[in-house]
Order: structure tokens, then C-alpha cells, then sequence
């Protein structure tokens, strides 16, 4: 099998926690955030100046409820309840693409349920440690 040609479809990527897809998700975004450390000094002629700082990283993903499916908001709700740590990933089903990987805790989920539409549910995974790209093709 060969990587994925083209652009990629958001379609086609997914989140996946210990291994399982989270059912019926309709979005998924990964952030990865650098805190900037102050060194603005009055040597800086005027302009701020910084060092890198800590590093950090969230998984956000929305889907709709479904309590027929296995992977869904009851399931994260267990995991959130406990406060796990899990393992997640985003990737497509291709195993030659990249992919990114890391532990995470749920730090936020949210059921919405308005009238006459579709209930969704949020969550949002805190990582713990390094968020890693994987090239399975090196």
C-alpha cells in the first residue's frame, strides 16, 4: 500500500482512543501551542524579545450521540469520569500515512441537544507528554 495521494480528505481522518474509533464523529482538530518566555529588556530597542517555553498540545473532536454504537459519549464519559490517561492517534485507515500520537486526559465533554436537530457531543483531550508525527514508511 502507498501513502494517500493528494490532498487529504477531512473525511478520512479520525480519532482513535486505545485503539478504537470514536463512533459517528463529525470533526476532529489537533493544536499544538509553544509559550513564548519574556525576555523584553531596555536593551531591546522597543521590540519585544522571547525564548521558547513549554510546549503543549489538545485533541478537540465532536461527534453525534448514538447509543447503539460502542465507541461513543457513554464510553468517553467512563474514560472521563476516571480520569485515564489514554493513548490517542489521529489517522487515517491507511497504514502508510502519517499519523500523530500521544497520551491525553479528557479535561472537557459536553452533550448539546436542541430541539428537533441531532444531539452531538464534544470532547476535549488534554496531552500528557510528547506528541509525536509517525512516518510508519522509516
Amino acid at each position: 500500500m502507498a501513502r494517500t495521494a493528494g490532498v487529504i480528505n477531512g473525511t478520512a481522518l479520525g480519532l482513535y482512543v486505545s485503539t478504537n474509533l470514536v463512533a459517528i464523529s463529525t470533526t476532529c482538530s489537533l493544536s499544538q501551542k509553544m509559550e513564548i518566555r519574556d525576555t523584553t529588556n531596555k536593551d531591546s530597542g522597543g521590540f519585544k524579545s522571547g525564548l521558547k517555553g513549554v510546549k503543549s498540545w489538545s485533541i478537540e473532536c465532536s461527534a453525534l450521540v448514538a447509543f447503539d454504537e460502542t465507541y461513543n459519549a457513554a464510553w468517553l464519559q467512563g474514560l472521563y469520569t476516571t480520569g485515564a490517561e489514554v493513548a490517542v492517534k489521529i489517522a487515517t485507515t491507511n497504514g502508510d500515512d502519517y499519523y500523530y500520537t500521544g497520551n491525553a486526559i479528557i479535561s472537557s465533554l459536553k452533550v448539546d441537544a436542541p430541539m428537533e436537530q441531532n444531539a452531538t457531543f464534544s470532547a476535549t483531550f488534554n496531552g500528557s507528554g510528547t506528541l509525536s508525527l509517525v512516518d510508519p514508511l522509516s
